[in-house]
């Protein structure tokens, strides 16, 4: 499905998909079918349908059909859902998990391209991780130097 909101193409055919639950069979009038995907820019969206009596079903002229649409999802409402959703090694796929330890978190980021071509560069150039890079960039920039 593809679906243009505020000047911005949202399509389940070119997005990635991150996870998906269905509730009872198509054939059902109360079944429901909700998938989170995120854009290459990061964004994430939700794709969602259900039968007729579902709450995403639609009625016209007295009669109940399948309905499907695409809402914009927030990062935090995107990691609410897949925490609720989904297993956890998919949750730890593209959302931040807290180690045990305290010492390395994940995070996801959206950057240019040009600055992901940059920093790509930069780590095939030093043998660094991105990790250590951005951390370094950061060190180098930030930090009150005293």
């Amino acid at each position: 499905m593809k679906k243009i909101i505020n000047k911005k193409r949202y399509d389940t055919d070119t997005a990635q998909k991150i996870g998906e639950v269905w509730d009872g069979l198509p054939t059902d009038a109360y079944f429901t079918h909700e998938a989170l995907y995120r854009k290459r820019t990061g964004e994430f969206f939700f794709f969602c349908e259900g039968g007729a009596k579902s709450v995403y079903g639609e009625w016209e002229c007295g009669e109940g059909h399948t309905g499907k649409t695409i809402q914009l999802f927030s990062y935090e409402q995107a990691e609410t859902w897949a925490m609720n959703n989904l297993d956890a090694d998919t949750y730890e796929k593209f959302f931040e998990v807290i180690d045990d330890d305290g010492e390395t978190e994940t995070i996801s980021i959206v950057i240019p391209v040009s600055a992901a071509s940059k920093l790509r560069i930069m780590v095939s150039q030093t043998g660094k991780t991105y990790g250590e890079i951005i951390n370094d960039l950061l060190n180098e920039n930030f930090i009150d130097k005293k």
